[in-house]
């Protein structure tokens, strides 16, 4: 499509590359369903802190998104609270929740956590304290698809928005060689996003009931 349309043999090296950052741009503008996932990690005792999937681009909107596991029964979950580490910090919520699995069962309102991201983009999932024993938790979260490497790669996007991913890859491409017919690629790509957004929301909660009322 690149070859046809931008017809800049001279850059046909770069297509990969501006096939990829057109899918990563796509994926920034929605977390679209095919990306939520979940991760198994564990808090070491003697350390309040743990790495994320490197791909995590931010957690799932569910109220508890975070579950920590029972010390004793490790298909028991409980729901953690997700706070900013600001909100933990001032409100000393280490003298009421201390890092520790030995009062997991016994929690009414959930181990209090945070995550946060450092310089390289890397998330990470902490507690107030080091925890005294190993801490096991279950995330879900949103993470980025895997790079297309070969010819014949696709995933979720390149498969049932084909129309969005085609515009948005012109549009990366016209940019990257000063065209002025990116922006008009970027405006067909806001209709495809648009379109394909509410498709997406749409089979995200087929299934679900919808209650009105109090």
């Amino acid at each position: 499509m690149l070859s046809q349309d931008v017809d800049r043999d001279d850059k046909a090296a770069l297509y990969p590359s501006w096939i990829n950052r057109a899918l990563r741009k796509i994926q920034q503008d929605n977390s679209w369903r095919c990306m939520r996932a979940s991760a198994d990690v564990t808090i070491t005792s003697g350390t309040s802190l743990v790495d994320l999937p490197a791909n995590m681009k931010e957690l799932t909107p569910e109220k508890s998104p975070v579950f920590v596991r029972d010390v004793d029964n490790a298909t028991s979950l409980y729901p953690a609270v997700v706070q900013s580490k600001e909100h933990i910090l001032a409100y000393k919520v280490t003298n009421l929740y201390p890092a520790s699995t030995t009062n997991i069962s016994g929690l009414s309102q959930g181990l209090e956590v945070w995550v946060e991201m450092d310089a390289t983009g890397q998330w990470s999932l902490h507690v107030p304290e080091n925890a005294t024993q190993d801490l096991g938790f279950v995330v879900t979260y949103f993470g980025f698809l895997a790079a297309l490497v070969d010819d014949a790669d696709s995933n979720f996007l390149t498969t049932e928005y084909e129309d969005m991913v085609e515009a948005k890859c012109k549009q990366v491409a016209f940019a990257a060689i000063a065209d002025p017919l990116s922006a008009d690629f970027e405006v067909l790509y806001r209709e495809f996003l648009r379109q394909a957004k509410a498709d997406d929301s749409r089979r995200q909660h087929r299934g679900r009931k919808l209650r009105m009322g109090g």
